[in-house]
């Protein structure tokens, strides 16, 4: 059932750069199959591209900073119940 939600949400991000591509002159294609495979990485790259730049890096920023932040989350619960057993 998950991977119906991720198709959706994947297919969500293809559309809108498949109908946004053309009025900024780039391949509407590329950006759709872009939009799918990476999603959100590939709308910050979009919006960089097409000169709404502080949108762009702000996106990405919080993207990143999201996914550092849940990484230092999981190595840190797994150091936690690691210790525990030493």
């Amino acid at each position: 059932m998950e991977w119906i939600y991720n198709f959706l949400f994947s297919a969500v991000f293809a559309v809108y750069l498949f109908i946004k591509a053309p009025k900024y002159n780039k391949n509407r294609w590329l950006w759709a199959v872009l939009g799918y495979f990476f999603t959100i990485f590939a709308l910050c790259v979009f919006f960089i591209r097409t000169d709404r730049k502080s949108l762009g890096w702000i996106l990405f920023s919080i993207i990143a900073l999201l996914l550092i932040v849940g990484a230092l989350l999981v190595f840190g619960i797994l150091y936690f119940f690691g210790s525990l057993k030493g």
